[in-house]
């Protein structure tokens, strides 16, 4: 009789992918999988070395990193929060422990709020391929170096760039009273260095839009770029042809984000101008694009992108926040979301015959259900598909029933999200309890009525609707099983915020 098959006694190779598995769901399980013995610790090693991350202390601090590590780490995160990092030392500290680390490529930097000088760039520009900063860091010094040195650019060898970027960011400024002028100063400076010298090697940005150097990048050849995120705000002195005019110049994009906040005087700009690029290859590798506030009449629409497979027609911030929450929130920013005649007048002038992800936010008319039977017709692969409906100003009905009718026709869907924009619904910021538990009831009963009817799908998984929180907003899941055959229950899951879309603090 052959033995049971126990973990211990599983092939190597095998116990690596599903370690492999493990680390790209939650390191720290990979961790608890280590610690099980000492083979399969063995067979984690590398996975579990390959990112470091460094406190302010482990910088300063004189100890050598283990010798057993030194040729596995790949990726290596600063993390600031714990203490101020002084910067005037950074770059000497960095670089002294760059040298233990002759495999490193991808760096990234976490909540250094006391600024990051440009000695570090010189740094990381000798070593890493890869940098990835969060919102949290500040570029400004004490020093502001902005007055000493130089704008000037050098050839570099940097594959990856990206900065967090969110709608918010003048919205923290004025509530921090931050100088967010003297902010932009560095940052663009800094940024332009960065970014126009590694346009030869460049294959993914992401950038944030008020300080990129977009005029300058437009003017540049970027012939191995597959990926483009541009989030943030549009800048006061956009020019309409700058963005057509940069992605003219990118012949082997693949995907494209364009998740930036509108102003009153720049509204739905266009992002692409056909004229600019006559060949009908320009844009053609496109596999994903998302655009917040689009404009109908955009020649991007036009394009044949017969292997693009996500589309995203969003709003950015998320049009809840300043629909329902405080008056400050709408500071500056103009939310000009599709109605659902322009959303249908958009896919019908696509070809996207290999779509399998979709999200819409629109606003309802008489055109709704026109364009729910086009999604429903026109994408035999639609697996994901989301849809933030906000009704009239006079309408205080919600036809989620009929909504979901329609939708249920789509065979090959697996899982949906619906925003249900309805009288009842109650601000972000609500503190009366009363009043959310009964949404919390009234939206319950809706989606257990919406997988009822959308239980017809036979591939179907979950649906999802909006929750409204204290802060933030997130999806309740609602999953389908099938033993033998029929759904017969939902589980309710609530996801974390690494899923939602959150306020600014005042």
């Amino acid at each position: 009789m052959d033995s049971p098959l126990i973990l211990e006694t599983l092939p190597g190779d095998v116990i690596v992918l599903i370690a492999q598995t493990v680390h790209s769901a939650n390191n720290r399980d990979l961790s608890t999988l280590a610690c099980v013995s000492h083979r399969l610790r063995a067979l984690c090693f590398s996975l579990l070395f390959a990112h470091c991350r460094i406190t302010s202390e482990v910088l300063l601090s004189s100890e050598e990193p283990p010798e057993s590590i030194r040729e596995i780490v790949r990726r290596m995160t600063l993390d600031g929060s714990f203490k101020p990092l002084e910067t005037e030392h950074l770059a000497q500290s960095l670089g002294t422990l760059f040298k233990f680390f002759p495999n490193l490529r991808h760096f990234q930097i976490r909540n250094v709020f006391s600024g990051i000088p440009w000695t570090v760039w010189d740094v990381c520009l000798e070593k890493v391929t890869s940098i990835d900063i969060n919102y949290n860091s500040r570029w400004r010094t004490r020093n502001n170096p902005i007055l000493h040195t130089p704008l000037y650019t050098q050839r570099n060898l940097l594959k990856h760039l990206s900065l967090g970027a969110h709608a918010w960011r003048a919205l923290h400024s004025m509530l921090g009273k931050v100088d967010q002028i003297a902010e932009y100063m560095v940052e663009s400076h800094h940024l332009t260095q960065l970014v126009c010298g590694m346009n030869e090697t460049a294959e993914s940005l992401a950038l944030p839009m008020e300080t990129a150097p977009l005029i300058r990048m437009s003017q540049m050849s970027w012939p191995r770029i597959q990926y483009l995120s541009l989030k943030g705000r549009y800048p006061p002195e956009m020019q309409a042809t700058t963005l057509p005019a940069l992605l003219s110049r990118m012949p082997t994009l693949r995907s494209l984000r364009v998740q930036a906040a509108q102003r009153v005087t720049f509204s739905r700009p266009h992002i692409w101008d056909s004229s600019m690029a006559p060949s009908s290859s320009a844009l053609s590798e496109l596999e994903s694009l998302t655009i917040a506030y689009p404009n109908p009449d955009d020649d991007i629409f036009s394009v044949k992108t017969p292997r693009l497979i996500h589309l995203s027609l969003r709003d950015e911030p998320r049009y809840y926040f300043p629909l329902r929450t405080y008056d400050y929130v709408s500071y500056s920013i103009v939310s000009p979301i599709l109605s659902a005649s322009e959303c249908l007048r958009i896919l019908q002038r696509m070809e996207t015959p290999s779509l399998t992800s979709l999200e819409l936010v629109y606003q309802a008319d008489t055109t709704e259900d026109v364009l729910l039977h086009h999604i429903a017709s026109a994408y035999p692969s639609l697996a994901r598909l989301e849809l933030h409906r906000y009704r009239e100003p006079d309408d205080a009905l919600v036809p989620y029933a009929t909504v979901a009718q329609i939708l249920s026709s789509i065979t090959s869907l697996q899982t949906v999200r619906f925003n249900f924009d309805s009288p009842e619904t109650p601000p972000v910021h609500c503190r009366d309890y009363a009043r959310k538990q009964s949404w919390s009831a009234l939206s319950h009963s809706r989606a257990l009525d919406i997988l009822s009817i959308m239980r017809r799908c036979p591939r179907l998984e979950h649906i999802a609707v909006l929750d409204p929180r204290l802060q933030c907003c997130t999806w309740v899941e609602y999953h389908v099983r099938y033993p033998g055959g029929v759904a017969v229950h939902a589980d309710v899951l609530d996801l974390y915020q690494v899923d939602c879309d959150k306020l600014p603090y005042r």
